[in-house]
């Protein structure tokens, strides 16, 4: 997984959320940073993978989450239930282990600054990726275990809408929804124009 960053992420935050990853994640620290110039400059951190690097790793803790959600869907929503979720799963996952290593980073970031998570297909530059909005732990451990169960039907609809060979303007942008369904969205790279697709749960079974 690699990092970048908007010039106010401190390096030292970085370095410290790559030293306790480990040994379970690897993390490359981009050295350069980008500069993005306006009247109140976005904030953020990009942490971008091969899609093979969150399935092999993450795919097997990932199905357990879901399976759970997916138990209670017509009941509550995800984040209602990431609590209760995340007791029947276990606390010692290595999912777990990635949101507590994520919301320790947050703590020392601004308040601003946005993580996001994300592939880097269909472009190295202008990925698929996915702002994690969660509140806590729990919920940001279901938030990525979610991402990491679409991860399959995003690829395939990024490959049926011809998108690796016709870029997206700016990537490919996940919003996960309440019933936790995905919203995909991207712009066309000539027209601009919006389009728009939903995932179901199911879709991605």
């Amino acid at each position: 997984m690699k990092a970048i960053a908007t010039w106010d992420v401190p390096e030292e935050a970085l370095r410290q959320f790559r030293d306790e990853l480990r040994p379970d994640f690897d993390l490359d620290i981009d050295c350069g940073r980008v500069a993005l110039l306006s009247m109140e400059p976005p904030s953020w951190i990009h942490f971008i993978a091969q899609a093979d690097w969150w399935i092999q790793g993450l795919a097997a803790y990932s199905a357990l989450y879901i399976a759970e959600i997916v138990k209670e869907a017509a009941k509550d929503t995800w984040k209602a239930r990431a609590k209760i979720i995340t007791t029947t799963v276990g606390v010692g996952n290595k999912i777990r282990r990635l949101a507590e290593s994520f919301m320790s980073l947050r703590s020392r970031l601004s308040n601003r600054t946005d993580l996001v998570i994300g592939l880097s297909t269909p472009d190295e530059h202008f990925g698929t990726q996915i702002t994690l909005a969660a509140v806590d732990t729990d919920e940001l451990s279901a938030e990525i275990a979610l991402f990491i169960h679409y991860i399959p039907a995003v690829l395939a609809l990024i490959d049926a809408e011809g998108l690796i060979d016709r870029k997206p303007a700016t990537g490919v942008f996940l919003t996960l929804l309440s019933t936790g369904a995905l919203q995909i969205v991207w712009f066309d790279g000539v027209t601009l124009q919006k389009h728009e697709r939903v995932l179901l749960l199911n879709d991605a079974a």
